[in-house]
């Protein structure tokens, strides 16, 4: 699910000039996706999903999250919890699953691109505060991490370009 800011909001709202007919584009697709949403928030994740999660939790943050670990993290964050239950892990659920992270850690969402944030800085605070709220923290330091997800992200196949 999309969220904006107000201000946002309304110049969306005002370029659209329909408020007065009741089919505004912006908030027609909003009434839509809540709507959506709302008929599916007793939907929950199998098992092998929240394993999934776990997975995807543990290689973007660096601290190990178990199944029960994303549960519980995802008992917070019922778009995301819906959306994993919907079907199997895309590149859209990773970022959501590390924005909930980001959220419950450090009370921010996860960086993206434009932000020009330093990554490493940003993992080495985000591990920091995760141990501190008890989780485990994978490998020894932020540099050996970083190599250990590149390498899982593009592996070398055999017989391919790089062998």
């Amino acid at each position: 699910m999309n969220f904006t800011t107000p201000e946002e909001l309304l110049q969306r709202v005002a370029a659209a000039r329909e408020l007065e007919t009741g089919a505004c584009g912006p908030l027609l697709l909003h009434r839509a996706c809540s709507l959506a949403y709302f008929s599916l928030r007793d939907l929950m994740p199998t098992e092998r999903q929240y394993e999934a999660a776990g997975q995807c939790l543990s290689t973007l943050t660096g601290l190990r999250f178990s199944a029960v670990q994303a549960q519980n993290l995802l008992s917070l964050f019922p778009f995301v919890r819906i959306a994993l239950a919907q079907g199997e892990l895309t590149d859209t659920l990773c970022h959501d699953l590390a924005d909930a992270a980001a959220y419950f850690l450090l009370g921010c969402r996860w960086p993206l691109y434009q932000d020009q944030v330093d990554m490493r800085t940003f993992l080495e605070v985000l591990r920091y505060q995760g141990v501190r709220m008890g989780f485990e923290r994978l490998g020894k330091n932020p540099a050996e991490l970083f190599a250990q997800e590149r390498r899982a992200a593009f592996p070398v196949v055999e017989g391919g370009r790089d062998s």
